[in-house]
């Protein structure tokens, strides 16, 4: 599901849609509104009456065998690894009537709202929740696992939350806020369906908790880490699984990540920018943890794999190696061997 059109004006003001309505010929404003108002009314209902044949979606159970196993659609997907391809946008919808705590605003609740009334009912249409009365917030649930499972496993999705409209001061204003979408709506279906979803937390700015929302959020375990946006490297090895170890205890954990590369700079660029966290050698951003632009993370924990104990210098094979060379890598072992990752 794409983004609501929605743009926000000056705090405490109505958000307003982008889209510009005008007139042929100067009428007055009470007479433009109440002409806009009974013209979108009559034209979303007759368009949805009429278009209800042809657009109104069937919601097949299963994607069909046949589209699933077209050799154009194996072509598409040959060489990809599915765990690397993920929906990175996907917003939840409902109703609030399944416990979610999903809020919809009078913009789309009302006919009064034409516009965005018939909006609605269109993306409640696609989600298949229009005709799940008692079951809308389940219902667009488990169309959105339907069309996971037309994936090949290891394909995500990540679930966005929506905060309510707040106003310069810090105010939510519900009346102004097109739907709300709590944050523990979608991180307990990433926690019921972690084979196929992940969350995006929503946090409004000028809301006055939200920094210590944030900081709040202690990160003590590697399990810790799941709610976070995560660097991590593209590379298969490396992939969006990070391992520690603590004495004889060892934790996995599964990242997510808004970004991914495959370069120890450009993670350590990202971190100062505030992207998130990364997991990088301390060599790389020793200057920055010194001067407390980083903060170390989990210092009982220590990460294996990839970014293990392990590091490798490689030269062109050679009879004698030259001294330079075996002057650099006692430099390395000595080096390194005071920065662990």
């Amino acid at each position: 599901m794409r983004k609501l059109p929605i743009c926000y004006g000056q705090p405490g003001k109505m958000p307003k849609t982008m889209i510009s309505c005008g007139a042929l010929k100067p009428i007055s404003k009470r007479s433009q509104t109440l002409g806009l108002l009974a013209g979108g009314a009559a034209l979303s209902a007759a368009g949805w009456a009429s278009a209800k044949p042809l657009l109104v979606n069937q919601c097949r159970v299963a994607i069909p065998a046949g589209l699933i196993d077209s050799p154009w659609l194996q072509q598409a997907w040959a060489g990809i690894d599915p765990a690397q391809l993920w929906d990175c946008h996907v917003h939840l919808a409902g109703i609030g009537d399944g416990g979610s705590g999903i809020v919809v605003g009078p913009q789309l609740s009302s006919p009064l709202h034409p516009l965005h009334y018939a909006q609605r009912l269109f993306y409640m249409n696609a989600g298949c929740a229009h005709e799940a009365p008692g079951k809308v917030d389940q219902a667009y649930v488990a169309r959105l696992l339907n069309l996971c499972d037309a994936m090949p496993a290891g394909f995500k999705v990540m679930l966005f939350a929506f905060e309510r409209f707040h106003d310069g001061q810090g105010d939510a204003h519900p009346e102004h806020s097109a739907f709300y979408v709590p944050n523990a709506w979608a991180a307990k279906l990433a926690g019921d369906f972690p084979a196929r979803f992940e969350w995006v937390a929503s946090l409004h700015p000028y809301q006055p908790a939200a920094v210590d929302t944030l900081k709040g959020q202690k990160i003590e375990t590697p399990a810790d880490l799941a709610g976070h946006n995560c660097l991590h490297y593209g590379l298969r090895e490396f992939g969006n699984e990070w391992r520690f170890q603590r004495g004889d205890e060892e934790a996995r954990v599964r990242v997510t990540s808004n970004v991914v590369v495959n370069n120890s700079e450009v993670v350590r660029d990202l971190l100062l920018a505030g992207m998130g966290i990364g997991l990088v050698w301390n060599y790389a951003v020793d200057r920055e943890i010194a001067d407390g632009r980083l903060i170390p993370l989990l210092p009982d924990w220590t990460p294996v794999g990839p970014f293990g104990q392990t590091a490798y210098a490689l030269w062109l094979p050679q009879s004698h190696l030259p001294p330079k060379i075996r002057v650099f890598v006692d430099f390395l072992v000595e080096r390194l061997g005071e920065t662990p990752a």
